[in-house]
């Protein structure tokens, strides 16, 4: 494999951790290991191939706007708040209205930020493959399949499978 050294940068943190932060951040984690891995990759490709800045920080507004709807929801569905709300408004139908809305908003913000996560994990799969020189048949080569799948999980499990093989390979070629 070519290009060690960018694989090495990539290798951030095990895969179980990237869940286990994007569970309890309620996937906001995944814009900054975009962010992060991005920063990396645009340092070793062309400025056409570049992850644009623009790009990620449109990810990142809108999954913190999503994360803000979340709460928002959430609020709105405590009885105690609700029915306060409720009282303020006067009218029960503007609360369940104003509430649908904020569902729609956030089920479009979340389908929004889902395609701009799909798009990163093609982009950097090619960036990767063509950067590495990772043919096809090659154990090590991004799946298109499993990038478009798991998206940011399958990058860094790739990453931390290769990093495993290189370091295997040269004990295993000493035996």
């Amino acid at each position: 494999m070519k290009n060690l050294n960018l694989i090495k940068e990539l290798q951030h943190q095990g895969t179980w951790r990237l869940v286990i932060l994007s569970i309890v951040t309620l996937t906001v984690y995944w814009a900054h290991y975009i962010a992060r891995q991005s920063k990396i990759i645009n340092t070793v490709v062309s400025d056409k191939e570049k992850i644009s800045k623009e790009f990620i920080s449109v990810l990142f507004v809108l999954s913190y706007f999503s994360l803000s709807m979340v709460f928002i929801e959430a609020l709105l569905l405590i009885d105690s708040i609700r029915d306060s709300f409720v009282a303020f408004l006067i009218n029960s139908d503007v609360a369940s209205n104003i509430y649908l809305l904020l569902l729609d908003i956030d089920t479009y913000s979340g389908l929004v930020i889902f395609i701009m996560i799909v798009v990163w994990a093609v982009k950097v799969r090619n960036r990767m493959n063509t950067y590495c020189e990772l043919n096809k048949g090659d154990l090590s080569r991004f799946n298109i399949f499993w990038s478009i799948v798991f998206t940011p999980y399958y990058f860094n499990y790739n990453v931390n499978c290769i990093m495993e093989e290189e370091s295997v390979e040269p004990e295993a070629i000493n035996l």
